[in-house]
């Protein structure tokens, strides 16, 4: 596009702020993000995103004066910063913003597609003087238009609170990779019957710099409206891959479990993309097991077992997360192709007498449809004594290992890995 950058751009915009500040005058920020570029790019070829993105870059550079910039931020994203002399000034700028994308783009041949954008805009210094907080509100307002409809937006601090934490989340969210926040923190499941460690499970936290770590349970709701869920769950599963090969690199011979969510599950090519990062590892992916919650494999049965089939013929572990709380058709688990249930914490939270035999029905179940079984929430000393008589396979929870980052993790597992093996060793002797 032969645009600034997104380094460039921050650097115009401090500097930008630092002469408005001296002349006391004002500006805008715009953020502008294309509407429908993933679907050109995926239908219509790399090539053809490339011209959309060329011709785009230059409809908007036609807007500017000579003091705006406009820079590309990255994949469909586009930002701009505009001098605002007079009151009116903004209205103007959305305008010929607008204006600029009304014609179809010329991508070759004789050939034109149309191509929509939502725009946000923020003030300086009405909004805000710092650059990070501007153009923060910029992408802010961005997200308003798109949730709206009406394709443009003006920052407006009114907002409801709740609005507000909203698209702030989402913001942050769609940064968090790019800034190195999200971090993997790991859980061991533990063989019952050796105590030895069998996997580990990947759980992904979010290091918020304003925040502190941030739970799943919290950001993955945002995550998956935003569908920054699908960039997440590659990323996990790239680091998950990379953990795995280092452990079996010094000798600690365990496998690594990833949870995918409904909207990643049933996304195109996820098969496909999976069996592509763990050969670029070197990873056999008979190591890495995949978890699905029971209600995601029954919502769109043949869908479920499509994907299933595919992974399973890749060489995937497969695992029903949260089994027993979603409506299961038994039938139907007999002819998925998958290894594994796990049994929801909830079962295990109550040592109430009811919970006890659903328990012990979900094992011998699993066993008689030849299912590993793993309990998940393994809190004390009498529930695991209850799952091994039970005949449980495996289990997690603080009792057993609580999650870690990695350097914990690698401590606990070097402890137990070794006292294994000397216990091994003692054996033979």
């Amino acid at each position: 596009t032969q645009l600034p950058n997104r380094t460039l751009f921050n650097d115009r915009l401090n500097h930008m702020i630092t002469i408005a500040n001296r002349e006391n005058k004002a500006f805008a920020v715009a953020s502008i993000d294309l509407t429908n570029f993933k679907q050109i790019n995926d239908t219509n070829g790399h090539a053809v995103g490339d011209a959309i993105l060329i011709g785009v870059g230059q409809r908007l550079a036609d807007t500017l004066r000579g003091s705006d910039t406009l820079a590309r931020m990255g994949g469909d994203e586009f930002a701009a910063i505009f001098s605002c002399p007079h009151s009116n000034s903004i209205h103007t700028i959305l305008s010929n913003l607008t204006n600029a994308l009304k014609s179809a783009i010329p991508i070759g041949e004789g050939e034109s597609l149309l191509v929509h954008a939502n725009i946000g805009i923020a003030l300086f210094p009405q909004h805000s003087t710092d650059a990070t907080t501007l153009f923060k509100y910029a992408d802010i307002a961005m997200y308003q238009a798109k949730k709206t409809g009406i394709g443009s937006y003006i920052f407006d601090e009114s907002e409801s609170s709740k609005e507000k934490e909203y698209f702030d989340y989402i913001y942050d969210l769609e940064h968090a990779i790019e800034k190195g926040q999200l971090v993997l923190h790991y859980q061991p499941i533990i063989d019952l019957t050796t105590n030895k460690p069998i996997s580990c499970e990947a759980l992904l936290r979010w290091d918020h710099p304003e925040k502190g770590i941030i739970s799943p349970e919290v950001f993955i709701p945002y995550a998956e409206r935003s569908m920054t869920i699908n960039a997440f769950t590659l990323w996990v599963f790239e680091q998950a891959c990379t953990q795995c090969k280092a452990w079996h690199n010094k000798e600690i011979f365990i496998g690594i479990s990833v949870n995918l969510s409904p909207r990643v599950f049933s996304s195109l090519g996820l098969p496909e993309k999976l069996m592509g990062i763990a050969q670029r590892h070197n990873l056999d992916p008979n190591w890495i097991r995949l978890e699905i919650t029971e209600s995601t494999a029954m919502d769109r049965p043949e869908q479920a077992f499509e994907i299933l089939s595919k992974l399973n013929n890749f060489g995937f572990c497969l695992s029903i997360d949260d089994f027993g709380t979603g409506h299961s058709s038994l039938s139907y688990l007999t002819v998925l192709p998958v290894n594994e249930l796990k049994i929801d914490r909830s079962f295990l939270l109550k040592n109430e007498d009811t919970n006890k035999v659903i328990v012990k029905a979900i094992i011998e179940l699993s066993h008689t449809l030849d299912f590993h079984v793993v309990a998940e929430g393994i809190e004390d000393e009498k529930t695991l004594k209850m799952l091994i008589d039970f005949g449980c396979n495996s289990g997690q929870g603080f009792y057993l290992c609580q999650p870690a980052g990695i350097t914990e993790i690698d401590k606990w597992l070097d402890k137990h890995w070794l006292e294994d093996i000397q216990h091994t060793h003692q054996d033979q002797a």
